[in-house]
């Protein structure tokens, strides 16, 4: 009886053995798997970090034979890019094993005209003998000497006839300057305002367009002016708030800081919901909420001195 019991418990220490043995092989091979593991993302970044290095150790190079270039200059170049050549996403590009646009038709895409047409030339009529002797006999006839009047044109006639743009831009330029600060913001970001010195490039870009449209008649600094006045993202162009007429009359009235009196931009800045500009500010207040604007209809003395006033000074409100 003894010899069985001592054979049981060998039997049952050898399995526990063996069990036990058993865990500490799975726990070795998970201890090597997650070695392995590690190794594998060890080597991985030694190899980005190799990469890396090359990198810069080749754009060392480069600088160093190339001459450098300024911020400025690296952001303009950057910039007057041809939006057309960009690569745009999700738009794949068409197949060159044939090149034609249809595969059911064998005709070549031509090229598409872009700009004014050419102007035809104008057919020259041939006079007869009786037409020619007109035109001889018209140009003859000498013209009567200039009176008062014509005088008086011709020294006039420059302040009538001078044709500026209008203050208001069209629909067309509305849409270029549109574009064009879409264009801008394509590689920079959305809160960066467009400086004057890209604005004043805004010819040389619609130039390097194909684009049917003809080119702007504005300068950089109207643009600019006009985009950010009202065509800009940021701009707050709904009706004026009860809470926005009342901090705008306690800024430009001194009630917040004397200093702020007339200091349009700052309060701009320190209005409660931002997106109004200075100049909506100012209009809004000289409009609207100044004390001193009378409000009620004119009299017949302020009439008459209105009526006198135009009289001596004309009507260009200048």
């Amino acid at each position: 009886m003894d010899a069985r019991a001592a054979r049981g418990v060998s039997a049952t220490a050898v399995a526990e053995a063996l069990e036990a043995n058993r865990a500490l092989v799975a726990e070795l091979q998970g201890l090597e798997q997650s070695l392995m593991k590690e190794e594998a993302k060890l080597l991985a970044k030694t190899q980005a970090i190799r990469r890396r290095m090359a990198l810069r150790r080749a754009q060392q190079a480069m600088d160093a034979l190339l001459p450098r270039m300024q911020q400025n200059e690296k952001m303009m170049q950057r910039y007057e890019r041809s939006p057309r050549t960009r690569n745009k996403t999700g738009v794949m590009p068409r197949s060159f094993i044939r090149q034609q646009a249809s595969f059911f038709t064998d005709e070549e895409e031509r090229e598409r005209k872009v700009g004014r047409p050419k102007k035809k030339k104008q057919k020259t009529l041939e006079l007869t003998g009786a037409e020619d002797e007109e035109q001889m006999r018209l140009r003859a006839v000498s013209e009567p000497p200039p009176n008062a009047d014509t005088e008086f044109l011709r020294a006039h006639s420059h302040e009538a006839f001078v044709a500026g743009p209008p203050t208001i831009f069209s629909s067309r330029e509305r849409k270029v300057v549109k574009e064009f600060a879409e264009d801008f913001y394509m590689t920079h970001s959305p809160n960066e305002e467009i400086p004057l010195q890209v604005w004043n490039g805004i010819h040389k870009w619609q130039g390097m367009r194909k684009s049917r449209q003809l080119p702007i008649e504005r300068s950089g600094f109207a643009c600019k002016l006009w985009y950010d006045l009202h065509e800009s993202s940021t701009l707050r162009l709904c009706a004026w708030t009860k809470e926005e007429d009342a901090a705008l009359r306690r800024l430009a009235t001194g009630g917040v800081d004397p200093a702020l009196v007339n200091q349009w931009h700052e309060i701009a800045k320190r209005m409660p919901i931002p997106g109004r500009p200075a100049a909506h500010c100012l209009t809004r207040y000289q409009t609207a909420l100044c004390a001193d604007n009378a409000k009620s209809g004119f009299t017949p003395e302020e009439d008459q001195i209105l009526r006198q006033a135009v009289r001596f000074l004309g009507r260009s409100g200048t």
